[in-house]
């Protein structure tokens, strides 16, 4: 059989629509934007305040504490992507992706409500670890279901430009999330450790309820809908996706090392500069410096690489395992992203002159990641019906 026979009769019978691209790309964009606002506002409120209200017994490790429970939801990453990857694959993209939304949400809003450490003891810190595991679970579903739901949808052509919005959710998260916490920060100590903090995490019951509701306007991707009705799905996608795209996954996983870049940047800079170089909460001093700075190495360098991987990860999978096998790999990877700010303040030991350590680690894992995207074939050019098979 020839290659143009096996194009055409392979083709899905169903076609893609312009319309349906552009929603699930919008969706994509406002559902990351959402989900990841959740999530930094955690990652600021571990950087400049947990670590007085949750671990005050922790003395001079506090901020130590408070940023291991920024990393233990990248510990829960993992397990998510499998159970949501799992059912992502057998059941459909948008029903997860509109779990992942309520588990967030849920989680965070609940965070909002917790009493501290000197209210209630050691239960505090137990019940934060919970809460940031339910919120890891969520995230470790979200971006490869995003990703893989928008670029079944988009032409094949742009994939890659669809996919990107994905990730571009996630920056405006980023950046709503710093601005959120910059009024709050500004509050007078008191305020800020009994109840100011906790505002942007109550927020999250408005953002879950429009979340949700642009969650539920999205289509199933037509290639999936076909596999489904075909009897085509992976049993065990987990099981289908080791033994058919094993090297893949590692692959996915060596690349993902890239996000510490972020992780460095946006959680242990933050701690570092207001806590151990002394700049005030963190509005005065070389603030525009340490604003550009911020911005190159996060908008330029971390943004390059967001902007290719949501279609460079999923084209190296079948339909029946996309969605597995790009949240897997991927949260492999983020896993020494999650613990960077503590490994950051480990190597650090508190001296605001010894970057030389952090700087060297942040190299050598990007230089990984560079390597493992390098070993990738190019799939830009491969119908959609027709990546992924060996």
């Amino acid at each position: 059989m020839s290659m143009e026979t096996l194009r055409t009769d392979s083709a899905p019978a169903r076609q893609r629509t312009p319309n349906q691209a552009k929603r699930a790309a919008a969706a994509a964009y406002l559902g990351g934007t959402l989900e990841y606002y959740d999530y930094f506002i955690y990652a600021s409120a571990a950087a400049l305040v947990f670590g007085r209200i949750f671990f005050p017994s922790a003395g001079g490790a506090a901020t130590l504490a408070s940023l291991a429970t920024f990393g233990v939801a990248y510990v829960a990453r993992p397990f998510g992507a499998i159970i949501l990857g799992h059912f992502g694959d057998k059941l459909g993209r948008k029903n997860v992706l509109v779990v992942t939304l309520v588990l967030m949400g849920g989680s965070t809003f609940l965070i909002g409500c917790l009493p501290d450490f000197n209210t209630i003891g050691i239960w505090a810190p137990i019940l934060l670890v919970v809460l940031r595991i339910c919120q890891g679970l969520s995230a470790g579903g979200e971006t490869a279901g995003a990703s893989t739901l928008t670029i079944e949808q988009a032409p094949d052509n742009r994939r890659g430009l669809y996919g990107s919005w994905a990730l571009n959710g996630i920056v405006t998260a980023l950046i709503l999330a710093s601005l959120v916490f910059l009024p709050i920060a500004a509050l007078p100590e008191k305020d800020l450790l009994s109840w100011g903090w906790r505002v942007p995490f109550w927020s999250s019951l408005a953002v879950l309820v429009l979340a949700y509701v642009i969650r539920r306007t999205l289509q199933e991707p037509e290639i999936f809908e076909e596999t489904k009705d075909n009897h085509q799905t992976a049993k065990l996608p987990l099981v289908t996706v080791i033994k058919d795209h094993g090297w893949d996954v590692v692959r996915v996983g060596f690349a993902s090392l890239f996000t510490v870049t972020n992780t460095v940047v946006t959680v242990f800079a933050l701690a570092f500069a207001t806590q151990t170089v002394g700049i005030p909460t963190i509005s005065t001093g070389n603030f525009m410096l340490i604003l550009l700075a911020g911005l190159a190495t996060t908008s330029l360098f971390y943004g390059a690489a967001n902007g290719l991987y949501p279609a460079f990860f999923s084209e190296m999978f079948d339909v029946k395992v996309r969605y597995s096998g790009v949240a897997i790999g991927l949260q492999l990877g983020l896993l020494i992203a999650g613990f960077s700010p503590a490994i950051a303040t480990w190597l650090n030991g508190g001296d605001k002159a010894d970057w030389v350590p952090l700087a060297a680690f942040t190299a050598v894992v990007c230089l990984l990641a560079a390597v493992a995207a390098a070993t990738a074939k190019e799939t830009f050019r491969t119908p959609l019906h027709l990546l992924g098979q060996k």
